[in-house]
């Protein structure tokens, strides 16, 4: 099943999308990998598996089909400098700030589709801009998304997201104040990238894309909290394949970048 920030790559420029599908999916892939590992060890040992991929990609004797299809230049700088942030956050064992967690997501998601957004043509700060903060609102609901392996395998990444929130109770627990401030963070940095989207044709259509489902995502998220958080932490909730190309679509003909409620 195609991700959100796969299948973003798949309606972006003809000409970017091979490079795009393959950044987008070792984005991915690191995000499962600081997510779903249990141990700080495995993790950081997976985070140097893909380093060492992309050291030897650039003399072509990369073995992971992903790393051989990541193109040489400018898409393997930008995969780089995701891992060197996923580098940190695998590391972690403890404890930290939140703000510190949301600054390696940025790192990790936002700052790469910032300089990604320029393989579809965009060089205009507004539209840069703008992808880098789609990726990080992406990033955030991903994290919300699969806040159940995080309660299972990273205690310590909940009691740092329920740490800052302002009304947490007692009886709330830190997994339910971990999702409030995922999806208050979120829902602020989509908002954010809506201002940014005055122009939309101007805008990377992979970006777009990504904004309409992502929105579409924390909204079914945040509904599920609303209802019935312990659904969430029971595992991923996604949406089907059929219903993301459709949310696509709409995006990609520009009569609005979030679908209505």
């Amino acid at each position: 099943m195609a991700t959100p920030l796969v299948l973003s790559a798949r309606y972006s420029r003809r000409g970017a999308r091979a490079p795009l599908g393959a950044l987008y999916a070792l984005l991915d892939e690191i995000q499962t990998i600081l997510i779903a590992t249990p141990t700080p060890e495995v993790r950081q040992a997976k985070i140097a598996f893909w380093e060492t991929e992309l050291a030897a990609a650039t003399t072509g004797a990369a073995r992971h089909p992903l790393a051989r299809a990541l193109p040489s230049g400018s898409v393997l700088a930008i995969a780089t400098d995701a891992l060197e942030a996923a580098r940190t956050e695998a590391a972690l064992t403890d404890t930290v700030p939140g703000d510190l967690l949301r600054m390696l997501l940025v790192k990790q998601c936002g700052q790469p589709l910032r300089r990604a957004a320029s393989l579809e043509g965009a060089s205009a700060s507004p539209a840069l801009d703008y992808a880098e903060t789609v990726g990080t609102a992406y990033a955030l609901t991903v994290r919300l998304q699969t806040l159940g392996l995080a309660a299972r395998h990273r205690p310590w990444e909940i009691a740092s997201l329920a740490a800052a929130a302002s009304d947490q109770s007692p009886e709330q627990g830190g997994a339910y104040a971990a999702m409030a401030v995922l999806r208050d963070w979120a829902a602020s940095a989509y908002e954010a990238a809506r201002r940014l989207a005055s122009t939309p044709s101007l805008l990377p259509r992979s970006t777009r894309v990504l904004a309409a489902l992502g929105e579409q995502l924390l909204k079914e998220l945040s509904e599920d909290i609303r209802v019935d958080p312990r659904r969430l932490l029971a595992g991923r909730i996604l949406l089907p394949d059929p219903r993301m190309h459709w949310i696509a679509l709409r995006a990609l003909w520009g009569r609005r970048l979030r679908l209505r409620p």
